[in-house]
């Protein structure tokens, strides 16, 4: 007979339907709490730390770029040209995987705006050493040639010409120049540049006339017929000036200035006057006494060929000019003047004539006549500018860029003020300035991605100059002016009217919309100069180093 089945405990099968009930709540309630955590990791927690992340990587890519440029002024102030450089560069921050990829950027030296417009520029006057600096090549006043005259390399012929003749000749050395003056009207202003030349200028009456004669070894004659008053000046050595004094009345005007000239003249004729100024040695006044002539001279002691001061006389030098040919004849009367700063108290030995009145005197200091320092303006512009930058693409903070800019490390986020992380190599005490501009050559091209490259340098060259050098002073006025033209002019301007070095020198940025207001992508170029005054400098040192650049 078969065994009936009986039906289980039915509060067991309530303790089973509990127990099921229970872990269902737990699993769901489990599910739950997964969800939640992964729900808050990914809304809070991951991208706080993807933040850090990328913060850490504008950081380091700040770092990298700062050790490039101690790298860069430490090789060009080294001399170590030839030297080969690489600097790493991060392009990719770290991610948090598998949730979030990390952040990656994009180097370039020229990226798609116009910051390969970037420049700097640096300008500043030197003067050389002091040196004797006639005019050469110079000319008159507007010179005119008028209908009235014919004028050639060589010759000029001018007939009665109303309101003068203003006239300019650079002669080719060992040439023959016999203009023809005849009755002309007002004044006649005649420049000539020329060495080893012959001149002859006849018939000089009836008009004012002025010559100018810049070179050396040439044979100059003036002949002046009536009461006219030639004015000549002559410029350089061993020269010969030969005056003729046809009619009588002629007072002749003569401002020489070198060494080892000689005058002679003006004559027998009539009764002329002749006032001479010469500035030099050995210049020598071959006199031909005539008439009631009347003759002034004044000897300066100045040496063109050794210039040891602006200030004239110098020394006993005037000592080494003299007069000869005067004998007082026909009540003719010569007064001969010795300026100098030194030995003054009568050391000729010659004993004057009747009529000769020599004086011997020292006087004050007063500016040589074409004594003067050469002013050298170095200026010097680098365009493209010396530019690498870093463009970061953040995901969880703004998009930035860090880049070296003109030898300075700048940080520029949008919508905000960029800033000089690492200031540029420049320094102003006041008293002395010194200035680092770095140069690149070639491309580095674009490379994007998560991984590190390496930018490679290599020095070309170095050129430093520091001032005072042999033979080179600074000037007693004027600026050394730095101009930067870079996306970043904000940060420039505020370095530089902050800096306590700076803050007190003119500083102006342009445009406003750049150098005031926040940074936005692309960057619009400004400008900023900075002056810096060179007459309290006793030293200034500007270095340009150049070097050839490339990814690697």
């Amino acid at each position: 007979m078969a065994r009936r089945r009986t039906r289980s405990n039915p509060r067991r099968w309530r303790r089973r339907s509990r127990r099921a009930q229970v872990s269902a709540v737990a699993t769901i309630l489990g599910l739950l709490l997964v969800v939640t955590f992964i729900a808050n990791y990914l809304s809070t927690t991951l991208p706080n730390q993807m933040q850090v992340n990328d913060l850490t990587h504008e950081l380091a890519v700040e770092d990298q770029l700062g050790r490039l440029q101690t790298m860069l002024y430490g090789a060009s102030h080294g001399g170590a040209v030839g030297a080969q450089l690489t600097a790493p560069i991060s392009l990719g921050s770290a991610g948090d995987p598998p949730f979030a990829n990390p952040d990656g950027a994009v180097i370039s030296g020229t990226p798609g705006y116009n910051i390969s417009a970037s420049e700097i520029a640096y300008a500043y006057s030197v003067l050389g050493p002091l040196g004797f600096l006639p005019p050469l090549g110079f000319g008159a006043q507007n010179p005119t040639n008028p209908s009235g005259c014919t004028i050639t390399s060589s010759t000029m012929t001018c007939g009665y010409v109303r309101g003068g003749v203003r006239a300019n000749f650079s002669l080719a050395s060992h040439s023959t120049f016999t203009p023809s003056l005849d009755d002309g009207s007002g004044l006649m202003a005649l420049n000539i540049s020329t060495n080893s030349s012959t001149m002859t200028f006849s018939n000089i009456q009836g008009f004012s006339f002025l010559l100018t004669v810049a070179g050396s070894g040439n044979t100059i004659s003036v002949n002046s017929n009536g009461a006219v008053t030639p004015t000549l000046l002559i410029i350089g050595s061993n020269n010969t000036l030969n005056l003729n004094a046809v009619g009588g009345g002629n007072t002749f005007k003569v401002l020489i200035i070198g060494n080892d000239n000689t005058m002679t003249g003006p004559g027998t004729a009539g009764a002329s006057t002749v006032y001479l100024t010469t500035y030099g040695v050995g210049n020598l006044w071959q006199v031909t006494s005539g008439g009631s002539d009347s003759y002034h001279a004044w000897f300066n002691g100045f040496n063109p060929s050794d210039v040891v001061s602006t200030q004239c006389p110098i020394g006993a030098l005037a000592l080494s000019n003299s007069i000869t040919g005067f004998t007082g004849a026909n009540n003719a009367k010569l007064v001969e003047t010795f300026n100098n700063s030194t030995s003054y108290n009568s050391p000729s030995t010659k004993t004057p004539g009747t009529g000769w009145t020599e004086i011997f005197q020292s006087v004050a200091g007063s500016t040589c006549p074409y004594v003067a320092q050469a002013v050298d303006n170095i200026q010097q512009t680098i365009t493209p500018g010396s530019v690498v930058v870093v463009q970061l693409e953040n995901s969880y903070i703004p998009g930035a860029e860090v880049a070296f800019d003109e030898g300075a490390v700048v940080f520029a986020e949008e919508d905000t003020y960029p800033i000089l992380v690492d200031a540029p190599e420049f320094t102003y005490t006041g008293t002395t300035a010194s200035l680092w501009v770095p140069q690149f050559t070639g491309t580095i091209g674009t490379s994007s991605g998560l991984g590190t490259v390496g930018l490679s340098f290599r020095l070309l060259s170095v050129q430093t100059l520091a001032l005072p050098a042999t033979g080179l002073t600074l000037p007693t006025s004027g600026d050394l002016t730095v101009t930067v033209v870079t996306p970043y002019a904000q940060a420039w301007y505020q370095y530089f009217t902050t800096s306590p070095g700076f803050k007190t020198l003119a500083v102006t940025c342009a445009p406003t919309s750049v150098c005031s207001g926040p940074y936005a992508f692309p960057g619009s170029l400004g400008t900023v100069t900075i002056a810096i005054p060179l007459a309290n400098l006793s030293t200034l040192t500007v270095t340009t180093a150049r070097f050839a650049v490339s990814l690697v």
